[in-house]
């Protein structure tokens, strides 16, 4: 009885592998759990069988789509109503309609999408343990679909979700859903090489960069990614299709972890104690990456922040070892052991640009007791 009395999802708050470990919880399915067991190329290039079409749908190509859409008499309506107000012809607006119509289609190619199904389960499989479905809910959007129109609205600021829904909608052989995003990214090319070198800097002890090809890296980035990844180079201005921003967001999802972990430990640096004349306490390197390590479990245990990748030491010290290089920290040798104090201006200015590149939550003073010593996190956005 008392199992039955419990919340149905409560186990899900449990981050306990032990009770998490099978593939079935409740009426929720691990859809990963296939996935670590079989094959990825067969899943992602198996026929898709069954998948609901809506009652009053219409087959119709790309183009026809957008000449009807076009030629609707609300769109008409509108052209000629701004054409009144601005001087402007309506075939000039008709062209400019046109281009934003080419942005905003959706032209569905199976075999770009089975090739990113089978790289995208690979990386879920990375960063998550387990994905978990309610197979009811996913039945009631089968039979939904074939009714009516179906919106889905994710409810996080990240571009994660969308991928989630692409992917779980694949895996049940629903139809992909055509994802409305907006050109959220439009940066002047010399801007965008500002954030490059200070990217390369940051993680200079992550990745290797050769001595001098800053600038030819970036321009050849630059070129990979117009090509594959549907960045388009115009005028010494950056932008990204909405139809392709999954790449984008792939790869920037990547560095996620990397640029939380730095912004962790900036947080913990920028609130040591002063020791005078607005200088701050100078800690040995290996208790800096370690209490920056305390700090981010914590965060973790309460969920303000959601990558484990945080707590390794490796990442942390080469964030100390990038930070002293970028001048945000000063060294000295006391003893033997290397000591480290914080910069406060320079490490500023470095935590609000990484604050830029991601979406950083708002945490509360947090303290954490280390050896009787408590060290207090003031993360201030």
């Amino acid at each position: 009885m008392d199992t039955f009395e419990q919340s149905r999802n409560s186990w899900i708050k449990k981050d306990n592998r032990k009770h998490i470990s099978e593939r079935h919880k409740d009426m929720y399915e691990d859809i990963l759990d296939d996935r670590r067991s079989s094959s990825d190329f067969r899943w992602a290039t198996r026929t898709r069988e069954d998948i609901p079409v809506y009652c009053f749908n219409k087959s119709r190509s790309s183009a026809d789509i957008k000449k009807d859409v076009l030629k609707s008499k609300r769109v008409q309506y509108i052209l000629e109503k701004l054409s009144q107000e601005s001087g402007t012809s309506v075939a000039e607006l008709t062209n400019q309609a046109a281009v934003i119509l080419d942005e905003m289609a959706h032209n569905i190619n199976m075999v770009s999408i089975r090739s990113f199904a089978f790289f995208l389960v690979k990386v879920f499989k990375q960063l998550f343990s387990h994905i978990y479905v309610n197979e009811d809910g996913v039945q009631q959007v089968r039979n939904q679909l074939k009714e009516y129109p179906v919106l889905l609205m994710p409810s996080h600021r990240s571009y994660i979700d969308f991928l989630l829904l692409s992917f779980i909608f694949f895996h049940y052989d629903l139809p992909l859903p055509a994802i409305a995003a907006a050109m959220d990214f439009t940066l002047l090319i010399d801007d965008l090489y500002e954030k490059y070198v200070f990217l390369e800097k940051l993680f200079s002890r992550e990745f290797i960069f050769l001595p001098g090809n800053t600038k030819q890296d970036f321009e050849q980035a630059l070129l990979v990614l117009a090509h594959t990844c549907g960045v388009v180079l115009q005028d010494e201005v950056v932008l990204i299709k909405p139809s392709t921003n999954k790449y984008t967001v792939f790869f920037s999802h990547m560095f996620e972890p990397f640029l939380m972990g730095y912004w962790v430990l900036c947080q913990h640096l920028l609130s040591m104690p002063q020791v005078g004349h607005g200088k701050l306490l100078a800690k040995p390197i290996q208790m800096l990456a370690k209490e920056a390590q305390m700090i981010a479990a914590r965060l973790l245990r309460e969920q303000l922040i959601k990558h484990p990748e945080i707590l390794s030491l490796n990442l942390l010290n080469n964030g100390l070892i990038a930070l002293y290089n970028m001048d945000a920290l000063h060294k000295e040798k006391r003893g033997g052991n290397v000591y480290m104090s914080p910069n406060t201006v320079v490490l500023t200015k470095i935590t609000e640009n990484i604050a830029q590149q991601i979406e950083v939550p708002t945490v509360p003073v947090a303290s954490i007791n280390l050896d009787t010593k408590t060290v207090v996190v003031n993360a201030k956005l």
